[in-house]
This record gives structure tokens, sequence and C-alpha cells, in this order.
């Protein structure tokens, strides 16, 4: 991890890269090449740390969540975020069979609040909670497992999958969030996504950093834990195992990868 003083700025997935690697910054408009995926995997597994039996990150749920307490996913008894999102499915189900239905139309484990609006062209897959007053847009894809608060959003071309998501969370259009927890009041602007997969290399796992080392999720799918009130600008995007405090705000168009260097985000 780069030096203290470093981090008095906020710097790029390219600055932390290129800091972990020995390889100096580049000049004014010229293009970084891509650090080898061997020298950087072999920088961040000396950062890496297993969690230990006796750590419990469900308290993370409760900080970054103001909600979560008196939330129907309270009484799960979690350990941590991942364990929430890697079993959506059957989490959903569950929930599913302890809800009171009356207020709701229900059809091969897809349950819509009747106050909810569905507009024709809307893709709906099961198991799925959607509560009163949302709005699913045409051309809105839900699947995997999700489970959805009040008063939430998901505009054209927006995709849902194996998430949860609380009151008032809204994304706009044309993005994606897997595997992940939103807060309540979550905005994400056009185009920004939550990424739930390490495409880019062999290795899989996905990690987080919380205080300020990285642990192992012991997932090859999560996205992030995003708490109340943050905000996502235009095409921003959040790599995988991000854990982001409330009122964090992603500029638009950038890259926050925490697994990379922004530690002064992490949980």
């Amino acid at each position: 991890r780069p030096h203290a003083s470093q981090l008095r700025h906020e710097p790029t997935a390219y600055e932390f890269t290129n800091s972990l690697c020995g390889t100096p910054a580049p000049r004014s408009g010229f293009v970084q090449p891509v650090v080898p995926a061997d020298r950087l995997r072999r920088r961040l597994n000396a950062n890496v740390r297993r969690l230990k039996p006796a750590m419990n990150y469900f308290n993370h749920l409760k900080s970054f969540i103001s909600a979560w307490s008196a939330s129907p996913l309270n009484s799960l008894n979690l350990d941590a975020p991942w364990d929430l999102t890697s079993e959506s499915v059957s989490i959903v189900q569950l929930l599913l069979k302890q809800m009171d239905l009356t207020e709701y139309a229900v059809n091969d484990e897809i349950a819509v609040h009747r106050t909810t609006i569905i507009e024709s062209g809307a893709v709906l897959k099961g198991p799925l909670v959607i509560g009163p007053q949302c709005l699913v847009a045409a051309g809105a894809y839900l699947r995997g497992g999700n489970w959805i608060g009040e008063r939430c959003t998901f505009g054209p071309g927006s995709e849902l999958k194996s998430s949860f998501v609380f009151a008032g969370s809204k994304l706009a259009h044309f993005n994606f969030v897997g595997d992940s927890i939103l807060g309540e009041r979550v905005n994400l602007e056009a185009g920004s996504i939550i990424c739930n997969y390490r495409n880019e290399r062999d290795d899989k796992l996905v990690l987080a950093m919380s205080h300020g080392s990285l642990i192992s999720t012991g997932r090859d799918k999560f996205g992030a834990l995003i708490g109340d009130d943050c905000r996502l600008g235009a095409n921003a995007v959040v790599a995988p195992g991000a854990l982001l405090r409330p009122a964090t705000v992603v500029p638009r168009g950038s890259v926050l990868d925490q697994e990379l260097g922004h530690a002064n985000r992490d949980a």
C-alpha cells in the first residue's frame, strides 16, 4: 500500500497500481500501459489477509444502512454482506413465505406490491419481492433473486441481479448492479454500474478492503455494499468488493476500485 502521504489526494487506479509495481507515473497526455497481471497479483497477495473466525462484518450492514435493523433481513444473522448476496435466491424465497402478501400480486415467486408500476417491456424473474410505490420501466431487467424496498426506481435498460435494495434508491437508466446491497436513497446516474466479477484476471476471488487491509470474501461474485445516500455519477464504475460508507460520492466517469488503493474510502 502507498505511504499515507500519497493518500492526501484521490489516487487513480493507475497511480496506485504503479506505486505498487514500481512503475513511474506517466507524463501528461501519455497512455499508461497495463501492468502485467502476475506482477500486480503478487503485490496484492502480499497485502491480503484471510478473515479471522472471530471477525464479524455484519455490523457493516447496520452502520451503513440505517433501516437494516427494522428490515426482515436483520433476522438472518449473517456474518458478512457477501453471505447475503451469495444466497439471494434462497433468502428471497424464504422472505416470500414469511410475508403478508395480501397487498401484493403474486405469481411464480414474484411478489409485486399493488401500488407499484411495472411498465410493459420490463422483465421480471423470480424469486423477487418489489415493495410499495416503485417504478420498473420498460426495458428494465430484474433477475437472480432480488428484494426491493419501497419507492425505488429502475429506469429503461437497468439490470438488477441477486441484490437487496432499500427504500428510495434509483437506477436511472442503463445501469447494472450485481450481487450487491444498496442502502436507502442511493442514486445511480445513467450508465453507472456496480461490477460483481473480476473478469480481468484468472483468480476470480473477490477481495474487500476493510480497516486498511484486503480480506477475502470467499466468493467469485460480489458487487458492493453501498451505504445510505451514496451517489454514483454518470458512467462511473464501482469494481467488485467495494464497501462504501454512507453519503459517498463517486464522480462521473470515474473508476472506484478499493482493491487498487482507494483505501481512504474503505470500511
